[in-house]
């Protein structure tokens, strides 16, 4: 479609080492468009669907489905070589009870059950968790351009989004890069009820997040007001 209209498109959830492929055809042969995968793409594999047990393979359905390990292993090489652009949550927080992922009742069909779940909390801490541990093939600048940095400017936000410097919002995660955490269930704040990544131990986690300056999470509890959102006009990026 980018090919034919000469305008940039986005393809999301890129979850296959096949798809990657077919993606970096296209740019080799100078199509001029994005692509995205999500942390459950980079992190989980299909191994956790193959279970008997449908409640519990239900944490883990998506669309698309999370694939074999080798995916996962070319798409963390497809962010190095930028045929990835970014990296997004896919934030889907259906609750884990009648209400949310079964509500269709307590033993459900594939097809009854809603597809996604809960990312929001954990994609930066993961990803970061790969870099620092050297378990991918990315430093810091990758991941900072990859979260921050290549969305901002695909979108229209740059600079006011993206980057520390004069003039941009002061949107800040400070790390603690030496606190071991183990991710769990209890963890969550949102109404999901659930963690489709507890049991990962991560050994980075952020002692304090900064909205335009002024700290909103401190030591893992909440301190922003409500009512302080603020409304982001966008543009046509420069480039793109």
């Amino acid at each position: 479609m980018s090919e034919e209209t000469k305008q940039p498109v986005m393809i999301f959830h890129v979850s296959s080492e096949k798809g990657l492929n077919e993606i970096k055809k296209g740019k080799l042969r100078g199509v001029h468009f994005f692509a995205e995968t999500c942390t459950q793409y980079l992190s989980l594999n299909s191994s956790l669907l193959n279970q008997s047990d449908i409640k519990e393979a239900a944490k883990w359905i998506c669309s698309p489905p999370v694939r074999d390990k080798s995916d996962s292993e070319a798409l963390w090489y497809g962010i190095e070589g930028k045929v990835l652009d970014l990296v997004s949550s896919d934030h889907a927080p259906y609750s884990f009870d009648e209400k949310g992922k079964f509500f269709m009742g307590n033993n459900p069909s594939f097809k009854e059950i809603p597809n996604g779940m809960p990312g929001l909390h954990w994609r930066l801490p993961i990803i970061l968790n790969k870099v620092l541990r050297k378990q991918c093939n990315l430093d810091l600048h990758d991941f900072i351009r990859i979260t921050s940095t290549m969305p901002a400017k695909i979108y229209g936000l740059y600079p006011k989004k993206g980057e520390i410097r004069i003039g941009s919002d002061a949107d800040i995660t400070i790390w603690n890069k030496d606190k071991k955490v183990i991710l769990t269930d209890e963890m969550v704040v949102d109404g999901s009820k659930y963690n489709p990544y507890s049991g990962f131990e991560l050994f980075c986690w952020p002692d304090e997040v900064l909205l335009r300056g002024h700290t909103i999470v401190k030591n893992n509890k909440i301190m922003g007001k409500q009512n302080i959102g603020k409304f982001l006009p966008t543009k046509l990026s420069d480039y793109i």
